[in-house]
């Protein structure tokens, strides 16, 4: 089955996606300096950039992507279907529009994450305003006025 989900080429996906936010990832471990000078700030942006190829370096070295994502869909399809629906499910992959859903999944499931987080911000960002409103004003009241 994970032959015709073409799992191995997915992994692959998965590891060239977590290698390509290896900046925002060394961002969040050696965060801005807003007081840094135009020279510390030259020397931050070279440690930082060290600091990601030694982050990609440690990740090729000691992360088997494709081992974890045979065990995680083994053990999700185990928990979910049965053997026989398992068999329905590789007939399916084997198909022209199976072949076409694996292809696409991957992009599929970034692009809905995405519109999903495009549409959930501004409620969020009105949900935490109104906290912080009511936090201001010590009540709930600009809770009422809110709506």
């Amino acid at each position: 089955m994970l032959k015709v989900m073409r799992t191995e080429e997915q992994s692959q996906h998965l590891a060239d996606a977590i290698l390509s936010e290896s900046p925002a990832i060394v961002d969040q471990i050696f965060p801005l300096d807003p007081s840094l000078t135009p020279d510390q700030q030259k020397e931050a942006d070279a440690h930082a950039a060290k600091a990601i190829a030694r982050f990609q370096e440690l990740f090729k070295q000691k992360i088997d992507i494709p081992t974890i994502v045979r065990s995680v869909t083994f053990d999700l399809y185990d928990k979910y279907f049965t053997t026989d629906q398992i068999k329905d499910l590789i007939a399916f992959y084997k198909t022209p529009t199976g072949q076409k859903a694996v292809a696409i999944l991957p992009q599929l499931s970034q692009e809905s994450m995405k519109l999903t987080d495009d549409a959930l911000a501004p409620q969020i960002k009105a949900i935490v305003q109104q906290m912080q409103d009511e936090d201001k004003t010590g009540s709930k009241a600009a809770a009422t006025s809110a709506k």
